[in-house]
C-alpha cells in the first residue's frame, strides 16, 4: 500500500511538468508585442525563417546563440543554425511566419 501511495504522489507531482514540443517545421502567429520560443532540435540544422508578406510589421528572431535578426514582411533568413528560435513581434499588428530546420548530412567519399 505504501508503494501505491508513493507512486500516486510522484504521478501527481509529474502532472505539473510541461515539456515544450520539438518541431522541425511549422507556422506561427504572434500578437503585437508577443514573444515565443520554438524548439527545433537537436541535432542542430540550418534554419529557414520567413516573415509572411501579409504581416503587419517586423519580426525579431534569435536562432540558436546567434545575433538577433529583424525581418520585414516578405523577408526570409536562412544563414543560421541552432536548436531553437526566439521570436518577437515588433509591430502593432499580428505577425505570421513559417520556419523549417533541415539537417545537413556530411558528404562521404565521392560526394555521396
Amino acid at each position: 500500500m505504501a508503494v501505491l501511495g508513493l507512486a500516486s504522489a510522484l504521478g501527481a507531482g509529474l502532472t505539473g511538468l510541461r515539456a515544450d514540443p520539438v518541431t522541425r517545421f511549422g507556422a506561427f502567429t504572434l500578437a503585437p508585442g508577443e514573444s515565443r520560443t520554438v524548439y527545433i532540435g537537436p541535432p542542430f540544422g540550418n534554419v529557414r525563417l520567413c516573415n509572411d508578406v501579409g504581416s503587419a510589421g517586423a519580426l525579431e528572431a534569435v536562432i540558436g546563440d546567434h545575433e538577433p535578426v529583424t525581418l520585414a514582411p516578405g523577408i526570409c533568413n536562412d544563414r543560421y543554425n541552432g536548436d531553437r528560435i526566439a521570436l518577437r513581434n515588433l509591430s502593432s499588428g499580428a505577425v505570421t511566419g513559417i520556419y523549417h530546420s533541415s539537417i545537413n548530412r556530411q558528404l562521404g567519399r565521392g560526394g555521396r
